[in-house]
């Protein structure tokens, strides 16, 4: 379970998301663009909530004081896997978008096409942000940190962002069958979808490597 500072916003970012490709697949657009407005609020803010986790996350614990999770409430997700969270919200976004932009109508591709971009940016700001950050100090001898549950916290930014290659590669996937539907607009954002991706895999490859096999 995320922190509710970031799990309310993920929840109403990707409602509004579902609330505005509902109404494209059913017709009745008038109120798409509002719904894309409040999905792109509520995505900001879950980022800038994701920001403020990891800043003020728990120093790190020795083993010796990790008290198992026994039930009740469940333990609350490490700072990193929150802002991961968020790019997979970004994510979701992305690909959500462009599975109907063939058929939204040209009065809605400047909002989809805003809403996209947003998105793309978003993330390749996050990913900037997160190479930025100075490592977790060290527990003491023997520790792990733990998280608000007492559960140890295994999975750190090198483990978890060499996981958004697949995600990115299923956009470049998306954008790739996706047909145009307005020859003036639809191509340019397709294939602005298809470079920022290359780009944001090769610097997370860059950054994080993925592990080498065995």
């Amino acid at each position: 379970m995320f922190p509710s500072v970031v799990h309310l916003r993920l929840v109403r970012s990707e409602a509004a998301l579902s609330r505005a490709i509902r109404m494209v697949d059913e017709g009745t657009t008038a109120n798409v663009a509002v719904e894309l407005t409040s999905m792109q609020t509520n995505m900001t803010k879950a980022w800038d909530a994701a920001v403020y986790v990891i800043e003020h996350a728990p120093p790190p614990v020795a083993a010796s004081g990790a008290v198992p999770f026994t039930g009740g409430q469940a333990p609350t997700a490490s700072p990193e896997e929150t802002g991961f969270a968020v790019l997979g919200l970004q994510h979701d976004v992305v690909n959500g978008l462009l599975s109907v932009i063939d058929t939204a109508g040209p009065t809605l591709l400047t909002p989809i096409n805003t809403a996209i971009t947003a998105a793309v940016d978003a993330r390749d700001k996050a990913v900037a942000y997160i190479h930025a950050i100075p490592p977790p100090p060290v527990a003491g001898s023997g520790g792990v940190r733990a998280n608000a549950g007492g559960a140890p916290i295994a999975a750190g930014w090198d483990t978890l962002m060499p996981g958004l290659v697949p995600l990115l590669d299923d956009e470049i996937q998306q954008a790739r069958a996706t047909p145009p539907s307005d020859p003036t607009v639809t191509p340019k954002l397709l294939t602005l979808v298809k470079q920022r991706d290359r780009k944001t895999k090769k610097t997370v490859n860059t950054f994080w490597p993925p592990v080498p096999a065995g």
